[in-house]
């Protein structure tokens, strides 16, 4: 049984469209590597939430809130890193560019 309050539809799209970014990563981007093995972080940590969502004792006693928060923090955290190791190629290949430029 899957909860379908606003709250949990709203992370469950979230779910979907990083799952549609990740894949389009794979299948369209230079460097498939990264996408991939985002992807595998992705696939493991949405199978342990699907596994929380379904189990129904979760979601006892106001156990929703803490469960849409962990699910909702997964999402954050792996955006944050993604976003975090992007930026830094992306200052790493500017420097190449740059020979004057020493990224200390």
């Amino acid at each position: 049984m899957l909860p379908t309050d606003n709250e949990f539809v709203i992370l469950y799209i979230t779910y979907f469209l990083l799952l549609l970014f990740l894949v389009g990563g794979v299948i369209l981007a230079r460097n498939k590597k990264r996408y991939v093995s985002n992807l595998i972080f992705y696939l493991i940590y949405t199978g342990i939430m699907a596994s929380v969502f379904f189990n129904q004792e979760h979601f006892k006693y106001g156990g929703s809130l803490a469960v849409l928060f962990e699910g909702g923090m997964f999402v954050l955290l792996h955006l944050c890193i993604f976003l975090f190791r992007s930026g830094y190629d992306f200052i790493n290949r500017k420097a190449a560019l740059n020979k004057n430029f020493k990224l200390k």
